[in-house]
């Protein structure tokens, strides 16, 4: 009921005498007990409402805990699968559970246990069809030599028997052929021997420059090729092995001082720049060039522009430089020239 604006509660009870007739009401108006209900009401809310709000906590905590417990062993096995590489030993994951996650884990290190056999068997196979190459590819630059000295052979013989009056002369003539041949045989043995005998790395630390250096003074002291070295660097450190990379830099200068025809001056400028994080070395030249049907074998280890040799110094280069975390590509124009690049990390300049 309402008194103006102010609400309160009353009771309404029938009054009878003893004979059961009605004689009136009684109205009992309870305006003190409506601020008491009120204030029940709002604890009771405020009660079911905080319980609300600990279980809901309770209910997020405890979804968290098992998320955790759940998806800890999927991170780690996610982590190994990122780990993954075909070719190195991967570890497995140890888990004693037999639950879904245990079978889970029984499958990633079948798959590993597989993986390993199969990566073994991929690397044999290639490691033996490229030995299988390159013994076709000896037998082939050994025949070569061989069809020249028995032809020489024969024809010296058949003079001895005629007594032919040149054979003072003739016998020169074989003689040097014979020792041409023989220098090319030894040529293909040392190429050969280099490239299956490629001793690890001894990584270190060193100055890049005077490696350069003595390998530019090496060459410019046998060849009448103008040589130059550009760098305005005092030192460029890098981590490698010293020696592969004298091999990298011989080999590359030998190359270009090869690539110059006979008619032609021969020029090599040889640079070295750091940009960013890694130096480059440029071997630009002057000679021929690679023709455009050769250009993407020139890094084969049976592939060779020349008359002799068995085209296994630039793959060896290839992989010296990939080996110190390097790139090595060129670019060449047909008649004019061939300009090879390296790029190394760079560990400090001045």
């Amino acid at each position: 009921e309402n008194i103006g604006n102010y609400s309160f509660l009353s009771a309404f009870t029938p009054v009878r005498n003893m004979d059961n007739q009605l004689l009136g009401y009684l109205n009992l108006p309870y305006f003190a007990k409506q601020e008491e209900i009120r204030r029940e009401i709002s604890g009771l809310i405020s009660a079911f409402a905080n319980i609300y709000i600990i279980m809901i906590v309770i209910t997020v905590l405890l979804a968290l805990v098992l998320s955790r417990y759940i998806t800890k062993p999927l991170q780690q096995i996610g982590n190994q699968f990122r780990r993954v590489k075909i070719g190195d030993k991967n570890a497995k994951i140890e888990w004693t559970r037999k639950d879904e996650i245990g079978r889970l884990v029984d499958e990633y290190n079948r798959m590993i246990d597989e993986m390993e056999k199969s990566a073994e068997l991929l690397a044999r196979s290639e490691r033996e069809s490229a030995w299988r190459q390159m013994a076709q590819q000896v037998a082939h630059e050994i025949k070569n030599p061989l069809t020249p000295i028995k032809l020489s052979m024969q024809h010296l013989m058949k003079a001895w028997n005629d007594k032919a009056p040149d054979w003072d002369l003739r016998l020169k003539r074989f003689s040097q052929t014979l020792i041409m041949q023989i220098d090319t045989l030894s040529s293909i043995a040392t190429e050969f021997s280099d490239f299956a005998q490629m001793p690890e790395p001894q990584m270190q630390s060193f100055d890049v420059i005077p490696l350069i250096q003595q390998s530019a003074a090496l060459f410019r002291d046998q060849s009448d090729c103008d040589i130059t070295f550009d760098t305005n660097l005092k030192e460029c450190f890098i981590r490698s092995d010293p020696n592969q990379m004298l091999r990298v830099f011989n080999n590359l200068i030998k190359n270009a001082l090869q690539a110059i025809p006979d008619d032609r001056q021969g020029l090599l400028t040889i640079k070295l720049e750091v940009r960013g994080i890694e130096c480059k070395i440029s071997f630009e030249d002057n000679g021929s060039g690679i023709a455009n049907d050769r250009q993407t074998r020139i890094f084969s280890p049976n592939f060779t522009t020349k008359t002799a040799g068995m085209g296994l110094g630039l793959a060896m280069v290839k992989n010296i430089i990939d080996g110190s975390s390097g790139r090595i590509w060129f670019e060449t124009e047909p008649g004019k020239g061939t300009t090879f690049f390296v790029t190394l990390p760079v560990l400090g300049l001045e």
